[in-house]
């Protein structure tokens, strides 16, 4: 049995977009209206509907590395876009999803040392390096940091090194 719509909905994925799609054309107090019926469009709803949110919608494409569905949730003008943008950014790191990461840092996401400590530990080079480049403090990677690459990396950027693109 499925515990939440998210985890019903991963499992149909085109039935998902569908449904999606058509609730963010609604205001969010009638999206949760229409989830709270048993069946959409003659299609089988699981009943466990509570866990229903923007957030948890927002956070599943922190993990999943969506952007049409972050784009849109920032169209909507939702609030979990700026309000948990850095439990976010947590997600996006420790699943390295890098587009979404630099999305959520341009909102302002602030966790930056605590994210570097996550991409360093699981070897993420390219967004520890997007991380040192926002301003996250070289010394928390280098404590946690395994991998032969990102520890020259860093202390390439403990030295001083500027390059000539950010990423």
């Amino acid at each position: 049995m499925f515990t939440n719509v998210f985890q019903y909905l991963s499992q149909n994925t085109s039935f998902a977009f569908e449904v999606f799609t058509d609730l963010l054309k609604c205001r969010p107090e009638q999206a949760l209206t229409k989830l709270k019926f048993k069946w959409y469009h003659g299609k089988p709803i699981p009943k466990m509907l509570p866990s229903f949110s923007y957030k948890n919608i927002f956070l599943n494409a922190c993990k999943t590395g969506d952007m049409n569905i972050m784009n849109t949730l920032e169209k909507m003008k939702v609030s979990c876009v700026t309000t948990d943008v850095n439990e976010g950014l947590h997600r996006a790191c420790k699943n390295n999803q890098m587009t979404v990461g630099k999305f959520l840092l341009e909102k302002g996401a602030t966790n930056l040392n605590e994210c570097l400590k996550i991409t360093c530990q699981e070897g993420f080079f390219g967004f520890s390096e997007l991380l040192i480049q926002k301003g996250a403090s070289v010394v928390a990677g280098l404590r946690v940091a395994k991998s032969p690459n990102i520890i020259n990396m860093l202390y390439k950027y403990e030295n001083g090194y500027k390059p000539d693109v950010l990423i």
